[in-house]
């Protein structure tokens, strides 16, 4: 339906120094509300990803959850933490390697 979601704080729960995060709902075109320095962060970063025109003039908080983090085993953090499956293959072969790209 063209919402967002923002999650402040999401590589602390990753790794494992909280144990839930606030998570907001944005809706473009609807003008920006809600805590301040949030919204403005994920407007800016969804403004900044976006190439439709509605998400780049406005959005608002439409709403809030809770996310709790799942127990993770140390594999699946750093997979989370890298991003994708391809980063983090690639920062384990690098690891392996000795730090050389493709050698």
């Amino acid at each position: 339906n063209g919402d967002y979601v923002y999650i402040p704080g999401i590589r602390a729960l990753i790794n494992g120094e909280r144990s839930s995060a606030e998570a907001l709902i944005l809706r473009p075109g609807t003008g920006i509300s809600g805590e301040p320095t949030a919204v403005a962060a994920a407007a800016a970063a969804v403004e900044a990803a976006s190439t439709a025109a509605a998400a780049a003039s406005t959005i608002a908080a439409a709403g809030t959850f809770i996310l709790a983090a799942p127990e993770l085993n140390g594999t699946e953090r750093e997979l989370l933490l890298a991003g994708s499956l391809i980063n983090y293959n690639r920062d384990k072969c690098r690891r392996l390697s000795g730090g050389r790209d493709g050698e």
